[in-house]
């Protein structure tokens, strides 16, 4: 990665970064050319499958999110902006809380290891705390948190780690870390890290 603040260009653009206001305005810009891309990329999946065309050369992860996309199940925004298990466990949300989620001043109870109830944004949320608060399609109470730790989920009143395993494995070829089990892509380890 360059730190050379030089004009780049996308799509044939100029883009001058020269400022903080000029970087997050492309930033903002790009990010709604995503948001843009992938509309029209369902669109053409929807036409490319009435059609009968062979989609087999498409990965199929792409696949499943764009035709829920084009079946109005599953928010661009929620495929562009969140990341990671987050993402995963939006996604499955009903349209209207997948739109909370995506809002900045959202907050969610979550249970927390000293058995207090702290409000947490959903991009806040660590991994663990994903896994507690969101169940398949549906937000968890306090009550429902703790609930699931009787039910199995990991507990995080419960301390330290299992012997012989590792706290945190880096794993080059996916591109993050393992951490207790969780992996964290490196675009969520810096964002933690700029959050700091």
């Amino acid at each position: 990665m360059t730190n050379d603040l030089s004009p780049i260009s996308i799509d044939e653009r100029p883009l001058e970064l020269a400022s903080p206001e000029d970087r997050l305005h492309a930033l903002r810009q790009t990010i709604g050319d995503s948001l843009a891309a992938i509309r029209r990329a369902a669109q053409i999946l929807g036409i490319m499958e009435k059609a009968g065309d062979d989609l087999s050369t498409v990965p199929m992860h792409m696949l499943r999110m764009l035709r829920r996309i084009n079946a109005e199940q599953l928010l661009p925004d929620v495929a562009v902006k969140l990341s990671g298990m987050l993402r995963q466990k939006v996604a499955l949300l009903p349209l209207p809380e997948q739109h909370r989620m995506l809002d900045p001043e959202t907050t969610l109870d979550v249970l927390l290891p000293d058995g207090e109830i702290g409000r947490i944004a959903p991009q806040r949320l660590t991994p663990q705390q994903v896994k507690q608060v969101f169940g398949d399609g549906f937000i968890r109470t306090p009550v429902e948190q703790r609930a699931s730790w009787r039910d199995g989920a990991p507990n995080p009143m419960r301390r330290g780690r299992p012997a012989g395993e590792k706290l945190v494995e880096v794993d080059k070829a996916r591109g993050g870390v393992n951490y207790h089990g969780h992996f964290i892509t490196r675009a969520t380890l810096m964002r933690w890290l700029t959050d700091l």
